[in-house]
């Protein structure tokens, strides 16, 4: 799957992000979360993610502590779809303690990479790469055995990096696609929350919160990770 930053979208059925199960198609385009099952490091200290609600206090990489804007969870069923099975980054795989546990993702989910390979393929310090792009049939694999995963889609005012058990990576991006594959009912709590998405479209789109790297240099990564 061809990966830009407004393939992300988190879907549901209703306001607070209520569950919702997707269509096949929708979901090819549009899972860019993290599985169910995740800890998150939280102001009340390590909390599973499907249990965060609008408000919780939540600890990113740049500005601290954030409140939760939005939550929305998929339920997928990967008989249907099994290029969606969790991506699985074991222990260490990316670093010492990065991450500190086993960490499941969908493949789309953007992971902060650093060190030479960065510098290497892309000239950067650190940038954000697909998840899928790191698998390497060892620490980083695909998880095909699954039959079902419920993935969990957190938003906040920024687009932020959320320290999952040491492994930095995204929240949920508002892209144009994302929006666009929500129900009615959940476009319109969204709206509801940020009216400027509405309003404005992409020019109210926040800023990624680093570089991300595609296409042929994504691809190297697997070789690196």
């Amino acid at each position: 799957m061809h990966y830009t930053a407004a393939d992300d979208v988190a879907n549901g059925n209703g306001p607070n992000g209520n569950k919702a199960e997707l269509g096949i198609e929708d979901v090819a385009n549009a899972v860019v979360c993290f599985a169910a099952g995740t800890m998150m490091r939280t102001a009340s200290g390590l909390r599973a993610v499907e249990d965060l609600s609008p408000g919780d206090l939540v600890w990113t990489v740049d500005h601290g502590m954030q409140p939760v804007r939005w939550v929305g969870k998929s339920r997928v069923d990967l008989t249907r779809a099994p290029d969606l099975a969790p991506i699985e980054i074991q222990k260490g795989a990316l670093g010492a303690d990065a991450p500190s546990q086993p960490v499941c993702v969908s493949p789309q989910h953007r992971v902060l990479v650093t060190g030479h390979a960065v510098e290497l393929y892309a000239g950067l310090e650190e940038a954000l790469v697909p998840a899928h792009r790191l698998v390497n049939g060892g620490n980083i694999r695909q998880k095909i055995e699954m039959t079902e995963v419920t993935y969990v889609h957190v938003m906040f005012n920024r687009h932020e990096l959320l320290d999952r058990c040491g492994l930095v990576s995204e929240s949920f991006y508002p892209g144009a696609t994302a929006v666009s594959l929500l129900e009615q009912a959940t476009r319109d709590e969204l709206f509801r929350i940020f009216p400027q998405l509405r309003l404005f479209g992409d020019e109210a789109r926040p800023r990624l919160a680093r570089a991300e790297i595609r296409g042929r240099e994504a691809a190297l990564f697997s070789r690196a990770a």
